[in-house]
């Protein structure tokens, strides 16, 4: 990774400025000729429309909720029909004025707000990393999200400022930082694994911090419990454009047991339990392999100072949210955290300059792989869920490797 220079863009920078400026024409070119839907679908991003269909719900969320109608149970305003599938806080946007007829301009202005947090996050770049990393943000995953207007751009955008503000060694970082995860976890429940972000302070603060953020979270948990029940209810969950410890056993009841058994019901909870169970193994292997190293590195001396921190809030968001199950491709975006560490290490770090570009080189691929999602090649998608299963134990591993060294005491003590 290059160093970092004291100029607005770099060379990566340009780079990924050029290959969206090119992807934007060749949008443009197969909008005027095919329409909206049909364009996005030659660059595999299924729409639906009208745009930002995912603010479109909470719109709806809000006047059934004016209108006396809970929308967890029925939200008809809703383009589509669906259930409102969000935390209540949310409902606030239509408070503020936001309606179907406006939600076009919000949605484009964090669209806007996602890239340019993504280009902060993505500095000091040198122009092939550049090139990598433009396959990253400009591909179907991340374009879906935006297309959506998912609130997981907002939630990035968020946390990268997070990034940004605890690089910063002026006091008072963390306090401000622990608000705004605490804020996010509170629009969203993943956020919270973004906790790991304070390994970067001593032993006796890391505790505290974890320790507040339980009774918080757990206390937030507990007094919105019904709602989060309906939340999980409306909420889909499958295997196509997914992923998750329950996609690959999910995906391997519905192809070889079939959809028509009747333990389908629990096909769910079985998939959580197994792949909730090998993630577990693949943890304890991959810090047995970590603790055993021979590898004498203090990784965090050898890191720009917002880097480790960008990666343990992507690594924790990825793990977390693997955890959960079944996500949205569109949450791969958190990834993107993780990479400015990797580029670093991959260039600085010779001793793992393997394992790191195994990482790079799954990342790309996760992030790009709807362009093989067609159902007719249903079989070698089983590729792509075995592909995320290596990445989340490269990650470990390499987690691991990266601990601060009162973590590693501690844990050389198991």
């Amino acid at each position: 990774m290059a160093k970092i220079k004291k100029t607005y863009l770099d060379d990566g920078q340009l780079v990924m400025l050029a290959y969206i400026f090119v992807y934007i024409i060749i949008f443009f070119f197969l909008l005027s000729y095919l329409g909206y839907e049909r364009a996005f679908l030659v660059l595999d991003v299924p729409v639906m429309k009208p745009a930002f269909a995912d603010l479109h719900v909470i719109v709806a969320g809000y006047e059934s909720t004016v209108n006396g109608v809970d929308p967890y149970l029925k939200n008809e305003s809703d383009p589509w029909g669906r259930l409102y599938n969000y935390p209540r806080w949310w409902l606030g946007l239509g408070y503020l004025g936001l309606n179907h007829g406006n939600i076009f301009y919000l949605g484009f202005l964090i669209g806007v707000v996602y890239f340019i947090s993504v280009f902060k996050l993505l500095k000091g770049l040198t122009a092939g990393e550049g090139l990598y990393c433009a396959f990253v943000i400009v591909s179907p995953s991340s374009i879906l999200a935006v297309e959506r207007g998912n609130i997981d751009i907002i939630i990035f955008s968020l946390l990268a400022f997070a990034v940004f503000l605890y690089s910063k060694e002026k006091s008072n970082t963390s306090i401000k930082v622990f608000i705004l995860i605490v804020m996010t976890s509170f629009l969203k429940l993943y956020p919270v694994f973004a906790i790991l972000v304070f390994l970067k302070e001593n032993k006796d603060i890391f505790y505290k911090i974890c320790g507040v953020m339980f009774i918080l979270f757990l206390s937030y948990l507990i007094l919105t419990w019904d709602d989060l029940e309906k939340i999980a209810a409306n909420t889909p969950y499958g295997v196509i454009r997914m992923y998750g410890a329950a996609v690959l056993p999910l995906r391997v009841f519905s192809d070889f047991i079939g959809m028509d058994h009747n333990l389908r019901p629990y096909f769910h909870l079985f998939s959580l339990l197994i792949g909730n169970a090998a993630l577990l193994l693949i943890v304890v292997f991959c810090f047995i392999k970590a603790k055993s190293s021979k590898y004498c590195l203090n990784l965090e001396s050898f890191t720009e100072r917002y880097l480790l921190i960008a990666f343990r809030l992507g690594f924790g968001i990825f793990l977390g949210t693997f955890v959960l199950g079944n996500n949205w491709d569109y949450r791969l975006i958190f990834l993107i955290f993780v990479i400015p560490q990797l580029l670093y290490w991959y260039s600085n770090c010779p001793e793992i300059k393997r394992v790191t570009f195994i990482a790079l080189a799954l990342i790309v691929i996760l992030m790009q792989w709807n362009f093989f999602s067609n159902e007719t090649f249903i079989r070698i998608m089983l590729l792509n869920e075995i592909a995320s299963w290596i990445l989340i134990g490269v990650l470990v591993y390499l987690f691991f490797l990266s601990l601060p060294e009162w973590a590693k005491n501690k844990l050389s003590m198991l």
